[in-house]
């Protein structure tokens, strides 16, 4: 997200998005790649971090989950 953009909210709504389009088509869980930079707002979400960091397009990331209910 562009920084200007940041703490404006789009964040949170597309993030909720996703998890509503998981439940709809029956999933229970999440699992996201995310920057190690943007662990706190997921946390923030109720996502999850596993496992060690890794790079991904050289950055550091970090596996993520959160199960989903409904």
């Amino acid at each position: 997200m562009l920084p200007a953009a940041r703490g404006t909210g789009p964040g949170v709504a597309l993030v909720r998005a996703i998890e509503r389009a998981g439940l709809e088509r029956g999933a229970g869980e999440l699992e996201l790649h995310a920057q190690v930079s943007a662990i706190g707002f997921h946390e923030r979400l109720g996502h999850t971090a596993h496992g060690p960091e890794y790079l991904d397009g050289g950055l550091p990331h970090r596996t993520m989950t959160r199960v989903l209910t409904g």
